[in-house]
């Protein structure tokens, strides 16, 4: 798998397939989940379909924004951290990124 899929350029959609803003296409590359999203202003973004601490999936419905169900972190559908649901008592230490992105 790792040879197959994990070095290589895949093709797995093609950009008609996303034509409105907030539009979004699902699959799985090898064994990584991903999500193509079209932004508000029409870009294309490739993220990871998993949050990075549990593996969750993250998107599961036409919205403009991405939310991880176990840890209520919101991120844009081009991948920058909106929010971090309750950041002061969740015991975030004070090093935690709010520029974190999806990948």
């Amino acid at each position: 798998m790792k040879h197959l899929f994990e070095g290589n350029w895949i093709y797995f959609a093609h950009e008609s397939q996303l034509p409105n803003p907030g539009d979004f296409f699902t699959t799985t590359i090898g064994r990584q989940p991903v999500v193509l999203t079209r932004d508000k202003a029409g870009e294309l973004h490739c993220l990871t379909n998993a949050c990075a601490r549990r593996g969750a999936m993250i998107c599961r419905r036409n919205r403009t924004t991405l939310t991880c169900p176990f840890h209520g972190r919101t991120f844009r559908n081009d991948g920058k951290l909106l929010k971090v649901k309750d950041p002061d008592g969740a015991g975030y230490p004070e090093s935690f990124d709010t520029e974190a992105r999806l990948c």
